[in-house]
């Protein structure tokens, strides 16, 4: 009665297209007649009372099965006995107005990726394509509902849920065989499941480091037990889902096998919670670490500092780049660059003597093959005794006294030029008198 309060009297429902009920609710002391039409005959129902929880009467007329007819129109009316009025009267078929029981074994799985549940329910016998859900669901204080499609299958992928956070999950469902009507049913059992959560919570990382083998591992500290299930391509077709071999996994770890092009995608089950942790689909060349770089050797050629070291995956020496630290003892930070090119040496402008440590890491340069960073080399350590950083320290001095020298010279001559124009020299005014006087002389004679 409560899922049908909002519709309009006389309320009329079926089951299973078999059967058909209509009631209404009236003050008590109050009697009616109900009638309805079948074979275009007019019929009247013996109508049932029942009390109900706020003191007033429930009148119910229940079809007999035969007289019960899909995919017609009958019209049906409510007559008051003691005025002989009509109080309620309706138009309406039996086909659209449904009202089923909710959905049953309703299952919830993981979705395959972090933040997604899949829902499971069973399909109805008959009515597939009339047949329409709704599904409620609540994760960590959010509620949100997502209505179907009619004839929509049954089963539905939430996504964008909080990792690592239960959800709940109702559905209810209606049934018509037009745009509108039917009735919506109650809402199913809820059920529960565990989000599921990113590789990252459980720190579950896979990479090779040959291009054969690919090494998963885990840190089952937190959640206990989780053992690794994964798939793979072969030819670019996936196979079936299968739990790690425990001859291939040791203590937090798996070991897989395949070539360059193939693919993985894995997942965890921890049993403490019924978590699962995700990680993102991967290619084999695109999850590289390699080894450490090997064979790291120095050699001092004039003032600079030479190392060269052996690639820890020839076949695709072409295709990686290096990291040089190093550190002179005594000084906490490292200084750090780059190699981005696949030379295995380089040269190392150091200008300080004692004593240095230095490390490499290689990584694929993104463009082929991509991935992390690999570990640390061993550590080489050079004690440098050159004296090329007192030179550099003591020429420093002598180079900026020659240097303001150049420039002190410099400045006296432009000053001199310059001093020539603005202020030109002022004859001898005894020589000119002179000359005159000369000139004058020679003139008269």
């Amino acid at each position: 009665v409560a899922l049908l309060a909002a519709e309009q009297y006389p309320v009329c429902f079926t089951r299973k297209f078999v059967d058909f009920i209509c009631f209404w609710k009236a003050p008590v002391g109050k009697s009616y007649d109900f009638f309805y039409e079948a074979d275009n005959v007019e019929r009247r129902c013996n109508i049932m009372q029942q009390e109900t929880a706020e003191r007033k009467i429930l009148h119910i007329c229940s079809f007999p099965p035969s007289n019960v007819f899909i995919f017609s129109w009958m019209d049906v009316r409510v007559v008051d006995k003691d005025t002989n009025t009509t109080v309620y009267s309706r138009t309406l078929n039996v086909e659209d107005n449904c009202l089923f029981y909710p959905p049953s074994n309703v299952s919830l799985y993981p979705g395959g990726k972090a933040g997604q549940i899949l829902v499971k329910w069973p399909a109805p016998k008959e009515l597939k394509n009339q047949m329409q859900y709704e599904l409620r669901h609540t994760s960590k204080t959010l509620q949100d509902t997502v209505k179907l499609k009619k004839g929509s299958r049954c089963e539905y992928t939430l996504l964008s849920l909080v990792p690592g956070h239960p959800c709940t999950v109702q559905i209810r469902v209606k049934a018509s065989f037009g745009e509108t009507g039917g009735h919506w049913s109650g809402w199913s059992s809820p059920v529960t499941i565990m989000v599921p959560q990113t590789a990252a919570d459980i720190e579950l990382k896979c990479h090779t480091s040959d291009l054969h083998q690919v090494r998963c591992q885990w840190n089952e500290e937190r959640y206990g037990y989780a053992p690794l299930h994964y798939r793979q391509t072969d030819r670019n077709i996936w196979g079936n889902w299968k739990t790690c071999d425990k001859s291939n996994a040791l203590a937090s770890q798996c070991v897989l096998y395949g070539e360059e092009s193939t693919m993985f995608q894995v997942y965890l089950t921890a049993e403490f919670g019924l978590r699962t942790f995700y990680m993102d689909v991967f290619k084999m060349n695109n999850s590289i670490k390699t080894e450490p770089p090997g064979g790291l050797k120095e050699e001092i050629i004039g003032e600079r500092l030479c190392l060269r070291w052996i690639s820890p995956l020839p076949q695709i020496s072409e295709h990686l780049m290096y990291q040089v630290r190093y550190q002179l003892q005594g000084e906490s930070p490292w200084k750090l660059f780059k190699v981005e090119n696949p030379n295995t040496s380089i040269c190392l402008d150091v200008q300080a003597r004692g004593q240095y440590t230095i490390q490499l890491q290689a990584k694929p340069n993104g463009l082929l093959y991509s991935g992390d960073w690999s570990d640390w080399s061993n550590p080489l350590t050079k004690e440098l005794t050159s004296s090329a950083g007192l030179l550099f320290i003591a020429c420093i001095p002598f180079g900026l006294l020659v240097i303001s020298v150049l420039l002190l010279s410099f400045f006296s001559r432009y000053v001199s030029k310059l001093k020539q124009v603005l202020w030109p020299p002022v004859p001898n005014l005894n020589d000119v008198l002179e000359n005159f006087l000369k000139d004058i002389d020679g003139q008269h004679w």
